[in-house]
């Protein structure tokens, strides 16, 4: 039995709208629309702009560079030093103490330490001479005397001119006693004053000026 053609050829005609209809439909799905593409390019576009730009924004820093930051203040220091330093040079050539040293001593009592710039007899010729035959101690404030040994000491003011106290001290700076001592000529009659102990240093300064340098009772050599 043969077929009716002309059944076949509207079959096929349908067969063909439907394929076609069914292709639109797929394409529909799962194409992409010009316009959304569009839309979407200009949105991928707009995004990529704005991360540019949000890194962009990141990357600057407010803060200075560390070695461009000032460094903190220092806090003063409020140590106050007990005294300053006396200034002390030694003798000028061709000066009335020529040939004596000088130094700076602290002696420290109950009221606080005292720094002094004194002349130094340390050689047997420089304690032998000490203050004789002059006339004031050219601004320095007393002359000490340093001796190797710890042992009684006696001075005399045979001609001296000055009237001078003298503070004796011993090994380990401990004050031993004090006294005030008178002028006296060129004689051999001249009295001693002794200490009333072992000494190893002794102290000469214009007489009463033994408390302005704290060289009193109970007070201690320290340098």
């Amino acid at each position: 039995m043969r077929p009716d053609r002309r059944l076949v050829l509207v079959a096929a005609g349908i067969t063909a709208l439907v394929a076609i209809a069914i292709t639109v439909v797929v394409l529909a799905d799962d194409g992409k629309d010009p316009s959304s593409v569009a839309t979407a390019a200009t949105t991928t576009s707009t995004t990529t702009s704005t991360t540019s730009s949000s890194s962009s924004s990141t990357s600057v820093s407010t803060v200075p560079p560390t070695s461009t930051v000032p460094s903190r203040p220092t806090t003063p220091s409020t140590a106050i030093p007990t005294t300053a330093p006396a200034r002390c040079q030694p003798p000028a050539p061709g000066s009335d103490f020529d040939g004596f040293g000088a130094t700076e001593i602290v002696i420290e009592n109950g009221q606080g330490s005292r720094r002094s710039c004194v002349l130094t007899a340390d050689t047997p010729a420089q304690q032998q001479q000490g203050l004789m035959r002059q006339q004031d101690l050219d601004g320095y404030d007393g002359m000490i005397f340093r001796f190797p040994t710890t042992e009684e000491r006696s001075f005399w003011m045979r001609n001296t001119s000055i009237p001078l106290s003298i503070a004796f001290f011993d090994g380990g700076g401990a004050f031993v006693s004090a006294t005030d001592m008178e002028p006296c000529g060129d004689s051999p009659e001249c009295p001693g004053y002794p200490s009333r102990g072992a000494a190893k240093f002794a102290l000469e300064v214009i007489r009463g000026q033994l408390p302005a340098v704290h060289a009193t009772g109970g007070s201690r050599l320290i340098a």
